[in-house]
């Protein structure tokens, strides 16, 4: 199951979800509240009922790219053109028109925006964390997954020295990996 934030320019809006028997939208609740709540699109108006619906609501199948646009989000991005969530998260995030999609994860959305507002970092362990527990799971599982990727660390060397690649991409290689796993140990 997939699903993601719909946003109105800056304001959480409601969130798209794809599940086994179709595609459902609901608005949020506290946008409903607001003063300023209006409907995202004629199609669908203010309620606090989930839309439901086989095929992906029109508005949002709207919003993703066509033609030789959508050639190259499915190139570049291994997505087929079938998969419409996937290509919605992947192509919608700032789309023309006021409405945006965006990974349905705070945590997510906390980290792009630090690193959009102009401050550029290097993503921590604590970052990552964060963005393990937007998933749900538990302190103890987020600690086992970053010790095994660190422990990984040896087995990727090997392989990449191993490997047939060039000499200067198999250095270029070694030398991210111990990057991103640096990160890690922070």
């Amino acid at each position: 199951m997939k699903a993601g934030a719909v946003y109105i320019e800056d304001t959480l809006v409601g969130q798209i979800r794809e599940e086994i028997t179709g595609y459902s939208f609901t608005y949020d609740a506290n946008y409903l509240k607001s003063d300023n709540a209006e409907p995202i699109s004629l199609t669908l108006p203010l309620t606090t009922e989930p839309y439901y619906s086989k095929v992906m609501i029109p508005f949002f199948d709207g919003l993703i790219p066509e033609g030789w646009l959508l050639d190259i989000a499915e190139r570049n991005w291994k997505i087929n053109q079938r998969d419409r969530m996937s290509l919605l998260l992947a192509c919608c995030k700032d789309c023309i028109g006021r409405a945006k999609q965006t990974d349905n994860s705070w945590s997510i959305r906390q980290i792009h925006t630090q690193a959009s507002n102009g401050f550029k970092r290097n993503l921590l362990r604590t970052d990552f964390e964060q963005v393990m527990e937007s998933t749900g799971l538990s302190t103890k599982v987020i600690g086992r997954i970053i010790e095994k990727l660190i422990s990984s660390e040896t087995l990727w060397k090997q392989t990449i020295s191993n490997s047939f690649l060039p000499s200067t991409m198999q250095e270029s290689l070694t030398q991210i990996i111990s990057q991103r796993i640096a990160r890690l140990k922070l």
